[in-house]
């Protein structure tokens, strides 16, 4: 848990920023600002306040993950899911990417210019 607080603490510290990069190549989500890149190889839905709009088991995502090009990130938290492992990125139009650890090996991975995050759910000290 401590170091998804830290990622939602320095992915919040860069915004507002734009994404320049959102590229799916199955199992492997890419989301990527001037400030930081993330990727995920875990479970993952795009939403917005009243319905998922893609996911990581539709057929038809990749071209809705092009579409986070140019959208603007504005908001970051932790899941709403105990335990805390996982965080959510929220974009301008009131678009949420969620996503849920379904492994214990590196589900997700934030590169920043200093340091690298990466998820360890099975970890109690991480």
């Amino acid at each position: 848990m401590i170091i998804t607080e830290t990622a939602v603490s320095r992915i919040r510290a860069s915004l507002p920023t734009s994404v320049t990069e959102a590229r799916w190549d199955d199992p492997c989500l890419t989301l990527k600002t001037a400030a930081w890149t993330l990727n995920l190889n875990c479970a993952w839905r795009i939403t917005d306040d009243y319905k998922m709009l893609a996911g990581s088991d539709d057929e038809t995502s990749v071209a809705q993950v092009c579409d986070l090009i140019g959208k603007r990130v504005m908001t970051c938290a932790t899941s709403s899911i105990s335990p805390r492992i996982d965080f959510k990125v929220g974009l301008e139009g009131g678009l949420w990417l969620e996503f849920f650890s379904s492994s214990a090996y590196e589900p997700w991975v934030l590169r920043l210019e200093d340091v690298i995050l990466v998820s360890s759910p099975s970890d109690p000290a991480a």
